[in-house]
């Protein structure tokens, strides 16, 4: 989750290391070196994961808050760190992405259908549809199909599910409270809550998006990149 990459112990990024993949939860991130080992690390309340972080070699990671995951180059699923409702105990099978909200984690199979392990509600997918691509926040989903169209489920106490379906997009970035999608013209679209400023979408065109807690960030399509939401010491005030 990007916002919490600004806690302590949180940017004790390994050197030297280059990644081509990286994920965050509560105080510790997990990258994935050029190689495909994973690189975990964080401060002294997330030790289980740095200490259980495993030497398999992995094409993807996932995570949610407390625990990450990994598809190995076989395409099996490994979690490792904190279990507090079976999230590190994967079904056996194939998948090509994997992704997780609070107590649970999710893989999409070859057939792009969608199945989880773990804490079953209120985060759970629609069962047996295809999809395109899928993100979860903490309690909440969206998944788009081929054409682009969305599909949402969960949590709704912000206005999180309430995307414009009317739209066509690109992917689809779930935080705590809000998620934001690209639209086919690589511009930003965000709904749910906006107490950080996270719907405050800056200008594009973007070619990819990652939602945090209170923030989102996008990357341009000259590489820059760009975030709008709790951003700063200011912004992230909720006196």
């Amino acid at each position: 989750m990007l916002d919490n990459i600004a806690d302590e112990g949180h940017t004790d990024v390994p050197a030297g290391v280059e990644f081509v993949d990286i994920v965050s939860g509560w105080k510790w991130s997990c990258g994935l070196d050029t190689d495909g080992i994973a690189n975990c690390w964080g401060d002294e309340v997330t030790t289980s994961i740095v200490a259980k972080t495993p030497d398999d070699r992995f094409v993807k990671l996932g995570a949610n808050v407390t625990t990450p995951c990994g598809i190995r180059e076989d395409g099996t699923a490994l979690c490792w760190g904190p279990d507090f409702e079976g999230e590190t105990e994967p079904h056996a099978g194939v998948y090509i992405d994997i992704d997780g909200p609070t107590g649970m984690f999710c893989g999409m199979k070859p057939d792009h259908t969608i199945e989880c392990w773990g804490w079953d509600e209120p985060a759970a997918p629609p069962v047996g549809v295809a999809f395109a691509s899928f993100d979860m926040s903490s309690h909440a989903g969206c998944a788009l199909s081929k054409d682009g169209r969305p599909t949402c489920w969960g949590d709704n106490s912000y206005g999180q599910l309430d995307i414009p379906d009317e739209g066509i997009y690109t992917q689809i970035a779930m935080g705590g409270q809000h998620g934001c999608a690209l639209d086919r013209h690589g511009e930003a679209i965000c709904w749910g809550s906006n107490r950080f400023g996270q719907l405050d979408a800056l200008q594009g065109p973007f070619v990819q998006l990652g939602s945090g807690m209170r923030a989102t960030c996008g990357i341009r399509r000259d590489g820059d990149v760009v975030c709008w939401g709790c951003v700063d010491d200011d912004y992230c005030d909720i006196d």
